[in-house]
């Protein structure tokens, strides 16, 4: 910025000059420079020395040579700017200008400007927040407010609570709240309405007969009880008696016998509720308890009551009230907690319920002392199940395994399934760990078994994860985690397996996710490179094709291979945009060595299920690229696994499909490594079939391998389809595949992988008439 300003006042000195002013005027010179504070001296030289001066001296070499230049003198508070001018004196010698400027000026003035800035901005931030929170305060705050103040007055005065009902004009989550409020003050208000008519009725001296049948009127309409605490009697009308079941005469009027009655967990609750109300301590009796009918169920019912009246001791001697049947209500309110915490296929917890149980068994262990145990569990190949034979047959799966899970485990000990095909059993008060491999062995065993379902028998098996509360994490979410890589690791080892939790899991799952989160970066900042295996016709030797693959330069590890890339790029689906990226940047070479080099060559790329399956993966994308830059649709050759056969649907056929109708050819890599079969050669159509190196590598030394290499190629001709050998290192390999019928070669013989400037060394050395091929077999 110093510099900047320096050579716009020399511009200005430069035009004055032009303007017919004399380089040696000094007068002239100081109007221009003078009056600016950042200058505090400056000299106009030629070779033959210095015209003018002004101001503190000038340290710069440049003033004997006139070089353009910039430094910086005393601690940097002085910066030297030598610029050369464009006028010239009768001498016609260049000249030029060094202006010795105070940097320590513009520096301090910038930072006052950014200071005022920061001070502005942070000026117009708070009007904004006070503004918003005025809005706030307005919009929800005071609305709030105004119902929290209402309700204060109808708890003061709660004698009319009709009058405390506010008026709602908007519609939103704030009126809801005060339309619940009103409601609740209108029942109030009419259950206060009834119980002070029924005082006036006692007060007015009604009779034990009118009191009762008025309370029964004005009253919910249900049964009533009439009962004297000094004799125990109690008369109930018949609607309770009818209610629970009984005949006239078998219903004995005793308030013991109704005791008695009472679900052992409320009757403690019960007879608090009534004792308090006899002592006067509370206005009336109301508690909502369970009783037992004749046939042995349980009622709820609504006990609502109140003494009236008392003798001069002011004992209570007579107390009225209703029992209200309320069991739909409890029903109602059993299937919404139901619907809430229970999965509605299996009946076990559901997720929101797993976690207020693994929190409360937690809170047990601590106080305890005894581990507790979280075992996390997955079906092994449900999906597969689930997709081909469809929803209910899954469904029906899952519930046979929730049961198999409940015959496997300890009363006590809480199953639940948190989604999909996956279940965790949590083991309270473990003293033993042959508890816990005791129960796991068995779930195994009886998830292994086969499950009948419509006459048909599936089989699957599961991968269960342990781990231990206290000794493995001390929070639900990570005691979650740790079983669940758990489970992975035992996936890993195999399935149909259990496998404990280890710190190294979680190191693992640690530099997995870091690795994960490089690739992304490294997705987004490109730092990929293509590399190329040539591919070799194995009769004449010559380089006919070469096959993509992935390297990954990375900023701290160096260049790593595919392995390093490609798993984690489909398990993330990060593999669509790197295979869209190999293809375009591989096709732009491509063109480029046809054009150069040799227009018959052609480019073999690797794809996934998952780019087939994936909507980003876009064929006519593709296609488009080719026609862009010049290439026909037959020199693209799309490489697919034998496992890919496995997931075929629609999405992938309608690709494939879409490729060979263009032209382009499909290769089947690996062969022989998955799932073979006749059946899946003849329904792919493809136009080459590569065996792979694990075939290859030992046929020298193993006559079998050879004659089922041999097979292998006499199968693929019979298909329609050529044949490339992967994995060829020696001479002897090349010969004896060549000699089966093998049509093209690739491996280490010929060439590693490599970058694509020693590819194309391959294909200059190639195309020299006075070379053959290095890897040309004899004869």
């Amino acid at each position: 910025m110093i510099e900047d300003h320096a050579q716009l006042l020399i511009s200005t000195v430069d035009s004055a000059l032009l303007a017919g002013h004399p380089v040696d005027d000094t007068h002239s010179l100081t109007l221009h420079l003078n009056n600016h504070k950042l200058v505090t001296g400056y000299a106009v030289c030629n070779k033959e020395g210095c015209l003018s001066r002004f101001g503190e001296n000038i340290l710069s070499s440049s003033i004997n040579t006139g070089e353009d230049q910039t430094q910086l003198f005393n601690d940097e508070t002085r910066m030297e700017v030598t610029r050369k001018l464009q006028v010239q004196d009768a001498s016609s010698l260049p000249h030029w200008i060094i202006l010795r400027i105070d940097s320590s000026n513009l520096r301090g003035s910038v930072t006052r400007y950014l200071w005022n800035i920061i001070g502005l901005i942070s000026i117009i931030s708070v009007f904004v927040t006070i503004a918003t929170l005025i809005g706030v305060a307005y919009i929800v705050i005071k609305p709030i407010l105004r119902l929290k103040n209402t309700m204060c007055m109808a708890m003061e005065d709660p004698t009319t609570p009709a009058n405390f009902m506010l008026e709602t004009q908007v519609n939103d989550e704030i009126a809801d709240l005060t339309q619940t409020y009103n409601r609740l003050l209108f029942d109030l208000n009419h259950y206060q309405e009834q119980l002070t008519e029924s005082k006036r009725e006692v007060e007015r001296g009604l009779s034990s007969s009118e009191a009762r049948w008025k309370f029964a009127l004005e009253g919910s309409g249900d049964g009533i009880w009439d009962w004297s605490p000094k004799s125990d009697y109690i008369f109930f009308s018949k609607q309770i008696v009818d209610r629970l079941g009984y005949e006239e005469g078998e219903f004995e009027e005793t308030m013991t016998f109704w005791g008695n009655l009472i679900h052992p967990d409320d009757v403690g609750p019960s007879t608090e509720a009534i004792l308090a109300h006899l002592k006067g301590e509370t206005e009336d009796y109301h508690f909502e308890h369970r009783v037992r009918h004749k046939d042995g169920h349980w009622v709820w019912i609504l006990s609502r009551g109140m003494v009236i009246n008392r003798d001069a001791s002011e004992t209570a001697i007579r107390v009225v009230g209703t029992h209200t049947d309320i069991s739909s209500h409890k029903e109602t309110e059993a299937l919404i907690w139901r619907q809430a915490n229970l999965d509605l296929l299996t009946e076990l917890p559901n997720r929101r319920l797993f976690q207020e149980n693994l929190c409360k068994c937690m809170d047990n262990s601590r106080k305890s002392g005894l581990p507790m145990v979280l075992m996390f569990l997955d079906l092994d190949n449900f999906k597969i199940i689930n997709d081909t034979h469809g929803h209910k047959t899954g469904d029906t799966l899952l519930q046979q395994t929730a049961q198999r899970l409940r015959d496997c485990t300890r009363d006590g000990d809480i199953i639940s399934r948190l989604g999909g095909d996956e279940f965790t059993i949590i083991l309270e008060n473990v003293q033993d760990d042959k508890i816990v491999t005791h129960i796991a062995e068995n779930v195994l065993q009886e998830l292994a078994r086969p499950f009948q379902i419509s006459m048909e028998m599936f089989h699957i098996t599961a991968s269960i994860g342990i781990t231990y509360y206290p000794h493995d994490a001390i929070n639900h979410e990570t005691l979650l985690m740790n079983a669940d890589q758990a489970m992975y690791a035992a996936k890993e080892q195999g399935r149909n397996r259990y496998c404990n939790f280890t710190q190294a899991m979680r190191t693992r799952a640690q530099i997995r996710m870091r690795t994960i989160n490089e690739l992304r970066t490294a997705v987004n900042e490109e730092q990929f490179e293509v590399y190329y295996q040539p591919i070799v016709d194995m009769t004449t030797g010559r380089i006919v094709k070469a096959e993509t693959l992935i390297r990954w330069q990375h900023p701290k590890y160096g260049l790593l291979g595919a392995d390093s890339v490609i798993r984690l790029a489909e398990e993330t689906s990060m593999i669509v945009d790197i295979g869209n990226w190999i293809f375009y940047k591989s096709a732009e070479q491509l063109a480029i060595w046809r054009d150069k080099y040799d227009p018959e060559l052609k480019i073999s790329v690797n794809t996934s299920a998952s780019q087939y399956r994936d909507e980003g993966c876009v064929v006519e994308a593709w296609f488009n690229h080719m026609e862009k830059i010049g290439l026909p649709k037959d020199v693209l050759i799309v490489e697919i696994t034998e496992s890919m056969m496995l997931d075929f649907n629609q999405d992938v056929t309608n690709k494939l499909d879409a490729f060979r109708n263009a032209g382009v050819q499909i290769a089947l890599d690996d062969f022989g490594t998955g799932y073979s079969s006749l059946s899946y050669l003849q329904q792919l159509n493809s136009d080459f079939l590569k065996i792979d190196r694990s075939f290859v590598s030992n046929i020298t030394e193993n006559e079998r391998n050879m004659l089922l290499c041999r097979e292998i190629i006499n199968i693929a001709h019979i298909f329609g389809m050529e044949v490339i050998a992967e994995g060829i290192e020696t001479i002897e390999q090349a010969k004896l595949l060549a000699a089966s019928g093998c049509d093209y070669g690739q491996g280490y013989l010929y060439s590693k992988p490599i970058s694509a400037r020693e590819y194309e060394d391959l294909l200059i050395h190639q195309s020299s008439k006075a070379h053959k091929p290095v890897w040309l077999l004899p004869g």
